[in-house]
């Protein structure tokens, strides 16, 4: 994933979990939990790529 896709499923992300709280969220906390969430993401499918997962 490019930078352009990662600024653009940030937004996405953002505009999603401001709709779920009812309020807005900052860009940088939203930023912050979209990487945490891909970064697990990642991890779990090469894990399982690897062989070492479930």
């Amino acid at each position: 994933m490019d930078n352009y896709s990662q600024i653009a499923a940030i937004r996405r992300y953002r505009e999603h979990l401001s709709r779920q709280v009812g309020r807005d969220i900052d860009a940088n906390v939203a930023a912050r939990l979209w990487v945490r969430k891909y970064a697990r993401l990642w991890r779990i499918v090469h894990e399982v790529r690897a062989g070492t997962g479930a």
